[in-house]
Parts: C-alpha cells; sequence; structure tokens
C-alpha cells in the first residue's frame, strides 16, 4: 500500500539527513560533533533502521495476507486504515526504541572510525 512505500521513503530520507554530521566527522577524522553529535546521529539512525526493518515486515505480511485472504471473505481485507494503524505502530515503537539511551539506560557512542555513532550495550 502506499502507506508502507511512504513509510519506508521517510525512514531512507531520515537516514539521508544524519549525512552531513557524518561528513563533517570524516573531515576532521573523529567526533567533531561531539556527545551531542553522538546521540542525534544515533538516535536518527536507530529510528531509521528500526522503522525500515519493521516496515518490510509490515509489507511481507501484507502480501501473505492477502494471498491467504483471496479465498476468505471481503472482510479480513487489509485496508488503507489498518495499514496506517500498523505504520503508526512502527514508528512509535521505533520512536520508543530510540529513547531509552537518552534517558540512562545505556548510551550513545561512537563507533569504528568514530564518525557515527549507535546504542552501547
Amino acid at each position: 500500500t502506499p502507506c508502507n512505500l511512504l513509510s519506508l521513503c521517510m525512514s531512507g530520507l531520515a537516514m539521508v539527513t544524519t549525512l552531513p554530521m557524518f561528513m563533517l566527522n570524516m573531515y576532521h577524522r573523529g567526533p567533531y560533533t561531539g556527545v551531542a553529535g553522538a546521540k542525534i546521529y544515533g538516535m536518527v539512525s536507530v529510528i531509521s533502521g528500526m522503522s525500515s526493518i519493521w516496515t518490510l515486515t509490515a509489507i511481507t505480511m501484507e502480501r501473505a495476507w492477502t494471498i491467504f485472504c483471496i479465498t476468505r471473505a471481503k472482510h479480513n481485507m487489509v485496508t488503507m486504515t489498518r495499514m496506517g494503524m500498523v505504520v503508526a505502530a512502527i514508528w512509535i515503537s521505533a520512536v520508543g526504541v530510540s529513547i531509552p539511551p537518552l534517558l540512562g539506560w545505556s548510551r550513545y557512542v561512537y563507533e569504528g572510525y568514530l564518525y557515527s555513532s549507535s546504542i552501547d550495550y
């Protein structure tokens, strides 16, 4: 459905917004943006990654359900409203997963060559 495609596009666009921060860190050969940059980059990348994965899962489940419902009654079909609710749940869950490191449960740290950051488990 268009809801799923829009969700995938939005998650990809969210990850693209971190590119300037990544390039700035790369140019300065280290964490130029500091702790705040690690938190912002990490939060946006977690939200983007989780929403992409869960949206692809929803697309797969929607297609399987559509094939299954060919032989069933019309009231079991996937509607735009249902998929809109699924997409909303995906994004709310993705934001929910990204918030605990900001509240002290784990943290966002730079990884590898100190250009990008993620959750430090």
